[in-house]
Parts: structure tokens; C-alpha cells; sequence
């Protein structure tokens, strides 16, 4: 009984792999198949592979171009296969990635840049926008390289697109923006047409891979000053001009997650501070808190976490004196600046 239900599982299991594959293909690639596979008939008979049989002086039936024809069908055939699936996520996956590449729900579109292999579905806007963003991850992983102070990234990141944050929950677990799991070299990211980069989960794939894990007000501040360069001084002057500034005593430390307070203080917030330590003390010293950890950060920077609270307040005000005449974003809407 054992033997037999083993095998049944066995044939079931062949049978999902094969419904799995037929899944994958999308209508527009077998309709493209079909009809290069049409053209390629026509020509073959435009060849006129056969003898004449209706001719009256035909006596050679071993005349004809039989040997050139099937050569030329059979060449036209490997180039129909080849333009018929050209980017379909194939058989060639890690099996890491399998977990996300089969799940069911999700049919992806594949296709591959220098240094990423990109995920899409069709009738989105990752579909829609995928020339923008093969150009984008590829200057995004550069700029965090760069930021890191690192001389090159080995790994190949494997990006996934979503039509949604309901999408992310269904694929990763959590209704998010963005996600990424380093260990595995994989980011996910929802994608509008407003939102074509992927800096902060990239800084998150190559900071933890190069540096090592670290606590996670420091790893999601140094993702956000990627992610936002220079506007995050603005954006953390509007917190501070509207009293909303958490202290450091209640982030800066390994107790620290993002459901404690409002995402949209502490992520600006931390991104800001990150920079500010970027900025007076160099990369290499934050890479040594990032390894370190917060309680290292009076050693390393030879400042109290309270003192380097007030000079990064203190340079805020100083680099804007007065409100700004204009919002830089859209998302400083609501803010009260004054």
C-alpha cells in the first residue's frame, strides 16, 4: 500500500510540475510561437521542397532540394523556439528561488541585466516600465557600492516586482513597499509608475552581505539615506520644525523595531542621523558602529549619543533658518512647518 502511494504521489507530483510549466506560458508567447511556426511553413513551401509530381517530363523522383530545405526548416525551427519564449522564467532557477518563481497565483515574465535577474508579470507596470527599470537597478546598485565605500559586489541580485502590497503579502508574508532578504540575494519591491527604484532594498542586500547584520535602526537609517541622498536633511528639518523628532534614547539601540512608532518619523529620522555620522565621520566609522553596535558609538565617534542628538539638531537649523518657501517632496505634505 506504502509502494502504491508513492507512486500515485510520484504521477501527481510529474503532473503538477507539467500544470506548473503550462501555467508560466503566457497566451501572447504561444500565439507568438504559432505564428512564427506559420511563417516558417510558408516559407518551406515557397522552397518547393518536392519534385513536381504534375509535370509531364518528370522522371527523377529523387530530384528536388531535399537536403537544403530540411536544413533551412530545421534552422528556422530552433530560431522560432528560441523567439518564442525569450523571457520566460525557466527551468535554469536556483532552487532558492523556487519558493517564489512557482507559487502559485503569480506568472513571471523573466528577464536579466549585468548584475540582476528581474521578475515581472504581464499587464503591470513593472511590464510597462521595464526598459526605465533595467537602467535603474543597475545605477541604484551602483550608487550604494559607491556610498558603501566598496571597491565591487559579486553576487547576482534576483529582483521580484509586485502590482501591489496585497501581492507582497501573498508572496513574502508581510504588505509592504519593499522587502529584502540578503541572505538569499533577493529583493521584492511594488512597482507604480512613480516608483522605479530600488535603492533601499539594494543598500539592505549589499550592506548586510558586505558588512555583516547589524541592529536594525542603523540598517534601515543607512537604506533610507541611500534611497533619499541629500533630501533627507529637508525631510528631517520638517520633523524637528513640527516638534515630532523621537529622542534618540528611544531608537538608537538594539531594542529598536519599526512597528514601535510611526514609520514615517523614525525611517526619515534615522535616515537623517546616518547621514549626519556619514558625513562628520566617514564611512569607515560607520561601518565600525554598524559592526559594533550602538553602545560602541561613544568610542568610535568620541561623543555621547545625547551630544551627537544635539550637534545634528543643531546642524539642521543651522543649514535652514528659515522655512522654505516650497515643499521638495509631496510627502512633506501635512507637516507643520513654521
Amino acid at each position: 500500500m506504502a509502494a502504491t502511494d508513492r507512486h500515485d504521489q510520484a504521477i501527481g507530483g510529474q503532473f503538477s510540475l507539467i500544470a506548473s510549466a503550462l501555467r508560466r506560458l503566457e497566451v501572447l508567447q504561444i500565439a507568438r510561437c504559432v505564428t512564427f511556426l506559420a511563417t516558417v511553413l510558408a516559407i518551406w513551401v515557397s522552397l518547393r521542397p518536392y519534385p513536381d509530381l504534375t509535370a509531364t517530363d518528370f522522371t527523377d523522383v529523387e530530384s528536388g532540394k531535399f537536403a537544403s530545405t530540411y536544413i533551412t526548416l530545421g534552422m528556422l525551427s530552433i530560431v522560432a523556439v528560441a523567439l518564442a519564449v525569450p523571457d520566460r522564467a525557466g527551468d535554469s532557477v536556483d532552487p532558492v528561488l523556487r519558493q517564489y518563481v512557482d507559487h502559485t497565483g503569480f506568472t513571471w515574465t523573466f528577464k536579466q541585466t549585468a548584475h540582476f535577474h528581474l521578475y515581472f508579470q504581464a499587464d503591470s507596470d513593472a511590464r510597462r516600465h521595464m526598459g526605465v527599470l533595467r537602467k535603474n537597478v543597475e545605477t541604484d546598485r551602483q550608487g550604494v557600492i559607491r556610498l558603501l565605500g566598496a571597491t565591487g559586489y559579486e553576487p547576482a541580485i534576483s529582483a521580484f516586482f509586485l502590482r501591489s502590497g496585497a501581492q507582497m503579502k501573498e508572496l513574502v508574508g508581510v504588505e509592504v513597499d519593499g522587502r529584502s532578504r540578503p541572505v538569499q540575494h533577493v529583493v521584492f519591491s511594488v512597482v507604480t509608475p512613480t516608483r522605479l527604484h530600488l535603492t533601499h532594498e539594494i543598500c539592505h542586500e549589499i550592506a548586510s552581505n558586505l558588512w555583516g547584520a547589524a541592529e536594525p535602526w542603523i540598517e534601515e537609517g543607512l537604506a533610507v539615506y541611500a534611497d533619499e541622498g541629500d533630501n533627507i536633511r529637508y525631510d528631517s528639518w520638517t520633523l524637528l520644525s513640527s516638534g515630532t523628532l523621537i529622542p534618540f534614547e528611544k531608537l538608537i539601540g538594539p531594542e529598536w523595531n519599526s512597528t514601535m512608532y510611526s514609520p514615517d518619523v523614525t525611517y526619515t529620522e534615522l535616515g537623517g542621523f546616518v547621514k549626519f555620522l556619514h558625513d562628520r565621520f566617514g564611512v569607515d566609522r560607520v561601518k565600525q558602529i554598524w559592526q559594533g553596535g550602538s553602545q560602541t558609538i561613544p568610542i568610535i565617534t568620541g561623543m555621547s549619543i545625547a551630544d551627537l542628538e544635539r550637534e545634528w539638531r543643531l546642524s539642521l537649523v543651522q543649514q535652514f533658518p528659515a522655512p522654505p518657501t516650497r515643499h521638495y517632496r509631496a510627502g512633506d505634505v501635512g507637516f507643520r512647518i513654521q
